[in-house]
């Protein structure tokens, strides 16, 4: 989905070219994690693709709008990322709308209008050349649309603690396992994050190897194991060298520019392979040389 967003963008910067009356407008409906970032790097991320193709072109003037039905951005998040994140949206020029639900959309010439309503039945719109969904997730894929699988109502499998699914025990035919943001354990529910998603990897990866050590045995030498989440905390990129985290339950709080730099490095140190961590640090210091000299 990335490369589609920024073949759109690069389609909107063609559009209108060099122009700089001919304002960009952007809507970002949902204003969890994935939403907040978007808009955050957007508004900077269109005027670099215009500065790239064309140098000395002007600023030109871009409208990022951020629509979400709750009463607060980032619901789920830390009060100090959450403060950080209002700073950055405020000063990158967002404007963020809360209590509100999209009614409606339709094209009115060239862009298209985005109907908004709030909780006492005003109606807002909002003109947008691009409209960007990030509110609500599902998981997708062909086998979690399988009948039978034992799922909650937001189409989860519902797992045990080892990260099998429910009914599906030992013996009881071939072992299923469910992670990431397609598996909900039924003992707890951390949140469908790349964070959680890693940590079940390595516990899941270990299950399937006991479950295929089982097979006809009397009794299993390897023991399952048991996954608990570790919240490690929260990280956000707020545009270019923007960012915030909190994280080690409150321990370590950095924003700005030193959380960009240690939020980056923790992707880093984070890569499966070494060829990909070598990748991603020449990757970011590039980028950051790129900005350097573009400005």
């Amino acid at each position: 989905y990335c490369y589609d967003l920024r073949r759109e963008l690069k389609l909107l910067d063609l559009k209108y070219g060099g122009e700089r009356e001919n304002r960009v407008d952007v809507a970002v409906v949902g204003a969890g994690y994935s939403g907040v970032e978007l808009a955050a790097n957007l508004s900077e991320t269109l005027r670099k693709i215009g500065r790239k193709r064309n140098p000395s072109e002007q600023q030109r003037e871009v409208g990022i709008s951020l629509i979400h039905r709750g009463d607060t951005i980032l619901p789920a998040a830390t009060d100090f990322n959450r403060e950080n994140a209002s700073s950055a949206l405020k000063e990158a020029g967002v404007t963020v709308v809360t209590g509100a639900s999209v009614k409606s959309v339709r094209d009115v010439g060239e862009k298209s209008a985005l109907v908004a309503v709030t909780r006492d039945g005003r109606e807002a719109e909002y003109h947008a050349d691009l409209i960007l969904w990030t509110a609500g997730a599902r998981p997708a894929g062909a086998v979690l649309d399988s009948p039978g699988l034992p799922k909650d109502g937001r189409g989860r499998i519902i797992t045990g603690s080892t990260l099998r699914m429910r009914g599906n025990a030992a013996g009881g035919g071939a072992a299923v396992f469910a992670i990431g943001d397609a598996g909900r354990s039924a003992q707890d529910a951390p949140p469908s994050n790349a964070q959680g998603a890693i940590q079940q990897a390595g516990i899941a990866a270990w299950n399937v190897l006991v479950a295929l050590d089982a097979g006809g045995r009397t009794k299993p030498v390897l023991k399952p194991l048991k996954y608990r989440y570790m919240d490690l905390g929260e990280m956000l990129t707020l545009g270019g060298s923007d960012a915030t985290v909190n994280s080690l339950g409150g321990l370590v709080r950095l924003d700005g520019a030193a959380a960009s730099i240690f939020r980056r490095l923790v992707y880093n140190v984070r890569m499966p392979t070494t060829g990909q961590t070598v990748r991603a640090s020449v990757s970011a210091t590039a980028s950051k040389l790129g900005n350097k000299k573009r400005g």
